[in-house]
Protein backbone atom coordinates (compact mmCIF):
# COMPACT_ATOMS: atom_id res chain seq x y z
CA UNK A 1 0.00 0.00 0.00
CA UNK A 2 1.71 3.35 -1.05
CA UNK A 3 2.34 5.85 1.80
CA UNK A 4 -0.31 9.25 0.98
CA UNK A 5 1.63 12.33 0.25
CA UNK A 6 1.49 15.30 2.64
CA UNK A 7 0.82 18.64 1.48
CA UNK A 8 3.61 19.92 4.49
CA UNK A 9 7.36 19.55 4.05
CA UNK A 10 9.04 16.75 5.61
CA UNK A 11 12.15 17.75 7.35
CA UNK A 12 14.40 16.89 4.20
CA UNK A 13 12.15 19.15 1.83
CA UNK A 14 12.51 22.23 3.88
CA UNK A 15 16.33 21.77 4.07
CA UNK A 16 15.87 21.49 0.12
CA UNK A 17 13.41 24.56 -0.23
CA UNK A 18 15.11 27.19 2.37
CA UNK A 19 18.44 26.63 -0.50
CA UNK A 20 15.63 27.27 -3.16
CA UNK A 21 14.39 30.28 -1.42
CA UNK A 22 18.06 31.80 -0.23
CA UNK A 23 18.95 31.33 -4.16
CA UNK A 24 15.39 31.94 -5.79
CA UNK A 25 17.40 29.65 -8.57
CA UNK A 26 19.17 26.33 -8.00
CA UNK A 27 20.26 23.11 -9.95
CA UNK A 28 19.95 19.87 -8.50
CA UNK A 29 23.93 20.29 -8.27
CA UNK A 30 23.75 23.77 -6.81
CA UNK A 31 20.88 22.50 -3.92
CA UNK A 32 23.97 19.41 -3.12
CA UNK A 33 26.81 21.85 -3.15
CA UNK A 34 24.78 23.88 -0.35
CA UNK A 35 23.42 21.21 1.65
CA UNK A 36 27.00 19.55 1.85
CA UNK A 37 28.23 21.62 4.56
CA UNK A 38 25.70 20.39 7.00
CA UNK A 39 24.62 17.37 6.13
CA UNK A 40 26.23 14.46 3.34
CA UNK A 41 23.49 14.37 0.61
CA UNK A 42 23.48 12.36 -2.80
CA UNK A 43 22.87 13.67 -6.23
CA UNK A 44 19.96 11.62 -6.43
CA UNK A 45 18.40 12.17 -3.31
CA UNK A 46 18.39 16.13 -4.24
CA UNK A 47 16.78 15.33 -7.50
CA UNK A 48 13.97 12.68 -5.79
CA UNK A 49 13.34 15.29 -3.38
CA UNK A 50 12.72 18.12 -6.19
CA UNK A 51 10.74 16.31 -7.83
CA UNK A 52 8.53 15.32 -4.76
CA UNK A 53 8.48 19.42 -4.22
CA UNK A 54 7.11 19.95 -7.56
CA UNK A 55 4.50 17.38 -7.39
CA UNK A 56 3.09 19.30 -4.06
CA UNK A 57 3.29 22.51 -6.07
CA UNK A 58 6.22 24.58 -3.91
CA UNK A 59 8.70 24.65 -7.39
CA UNK A 60 8.59 24.36 -10.96
CA UNK A 61 11.47 24.01 -13.34
CA UNK A 62 12.74 24.93 -16.47
CA UNK A 63 15.48 23.04 -18.66
CA UNK A 64 18.43 24.92 -19.67
CA UNK A 65 20.95 23.15 -21.85
CA UNK A 66 21.09 19.54 -20.02
CA UNK A 67 20.19 21.23 -16.25
CA UNK A 68 17.02 21.37 -14.75
CA UNK A 69 16.47 24.95 -13.24
CA UNK A 70 14.53 24.92 -10.11
CA UNK A 71 12.54 28.36 -9.28
CA UNK A 72 10.08 28.79 -5.96
CA UNK A 73 6.58 28.84 -6.53
CA UNK A 74 5.30 29.22 -2.74
CA UNK A 75 6.95 32.47 -0.73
Amino acid sequence: MARTRSPALTDAEARVMAVIWRTQTATVADVVDALKESAAVSYSTVQTILRILEKKGYVTHEKIARAFVYHPIID
